[in-house]
């Protein structure tokens, strides 16, 4: 997918937690068409209750750090992450995650192909 550039890629075995940057978009667009923080649940089928998107973008609020740590304020959740680990706070659901480099399943590049319709 060269039309994205992955900053941050986080995984476990029920969430893969991404910030992309769309590369085919001119530096002039808006930020929040350019930057996307990513939650995609890997287990939730479009029929859950709980879970009825496998892509759900995180909206932007804020964001700060200090010496370990990065945050980020989404309106529907909040983010403390390292170059090595994240915990988000989502859903009334406390998520731990660590860093990958691994590629993307199938399944995530599909839906990240629909959620930018491509």
């Amino acid at each position: 997918m060269e039309f994205i550039k992955t900053l941050y890629h986080f995984s476990n075995h029920e969430f893969d937690l991404i910030e992309i940057k769309r590369l085919d978009l001119n530096d002039d667009a808006p930020i929040e068409d350019r930057l996307h923080w990513l939650l995609y649940s890997k287990k939730s089928k479009k029929k859950d209750i709980d879970h009825p998107q496998r892509l759900i973008k995180l909206n932007f609020q804020s964001m700060s750090k200090d010496d370990q740590y990065q945050f980020r304020q989404f309106n529907n959740a909040s983010l403390k992450f390292s170059p090595s680990s994240a915990h988000l706070s989502w859903n009334n659901q406390n998520i731990q995650l660590e860093s990958t480099k691994e590629p993307f399943s199938n399944e995530l590049v599909d839906a990240l192909l629909h959620f930018f319709n491509k």
